[in-house]
């Protein structure tokens, strides 16, 4: 299929190469960059230090292998595309992006490759953003109904770790207008002083938005060592024992 409607002739594939809000290239079928519009042009001129260049014109004129390395079968692969196929890249141990590569056909014969490069980002932000996707994943709020949740403490809790705990709990609590919260405490093994700081921490900080923290899986040896909760925070020996309690203030 080559489309719909027709391209008027005032539009030229310049003009509409350039309004793209991506970064496109043009690659003859040798891998050699042969053009890149304007927002590419912007993204090549902050890579130019990297490769000892200067300006994005300096591009032009030279393969992708000299600031990517195509394996053997990623080459292969080029080589017999009939289709648009996406990566990710890292150039230079320094920038991230995702890369699209779409070939340019002619009567069945590859003429040359049309590049985009999406979601561009330092090695570092990419870093960080991998860091703060795992550490939500680390905190596993579920919802059991409307104004309940239950949130599992589970792994080491350092200073960090708790406030980023804090934050995404607040931040659910905030949004979902939760009234209780309960704190399961099942997978706790061991208890140390700061873990009951930053359960009597998180109990302020809900207090402030009037949501209840009630806490539950409070086993022999975790009482003997944790000791009474400063706030007075309700605790339980088994979540159904919790979830009563909630369902009681609830009916209430």
């Amino acid at each position: 299929m080559s489309g719909v409607g027709n391209i008027p002739s005032n539009m030229s594939s310049r003009t509409i190469l350039n309004s793209i809000g991506e970064n496109v290239m043009l690659l003859d079928r040798d891998y050699t960059i042969i053009w890149a519009n304007t927002q590419a042009a912007v993204l090549l001129q902050e890579a130019a230090p990297l490769f000892h260049m200067s300006a994005p014109e300096e591009f032009i004129g030279v393969s992708i292998h000299h600031f990517y390395d195509l394996s053997a079968h990623q080459l292969d692969v080029m080589k017999h595309m009939q289709q648009t196929r996406r990566t990710r890249i890292t150039i230079k141990q320094t920038i991230v992006a995702d890369i699209i590569i779409t070939p340019l056909q002619e009567e069945h014969s590859v003429i040359g490759f049309v590049v985009m490069l999406m979601d561009v980002t330092s090695r570092a932000e990419e870093e960080k953003r991998k860091e703060a996707w795992y550490r939500k994943l680390s905190i596993p709020i579920v919802h059991i109904w409307d104004r309940t949740i239950v949130l599992p403490l589970i792994g080491e809790f350092n200073e960090e770790r708790a406030g980023e705990l804090l934050h995404s709990l607040l931040e659910e609590c905030s949004t979902h207008r939760i009234e209780y919260v309960i704190l399961n405490l099942g997978a706790v093994y061991e208890f140390e002083d700061r873990l009951k700081y930053y359960i009597q921490r998180v109990h302020d900080s809900l207090k402030l938005l009037g949501t209840q923290c009630i806490v539950v899986g409070m086993n022999s040896n975790l009482a003997m060592t944790m000791g009474k909760l400063d706030r007075n925070i309700p605790t339980f020996p088994h979540s159904k024992t919790g979830l009563k309690y909630v369902m009681k203030q609830m009916d209430a």
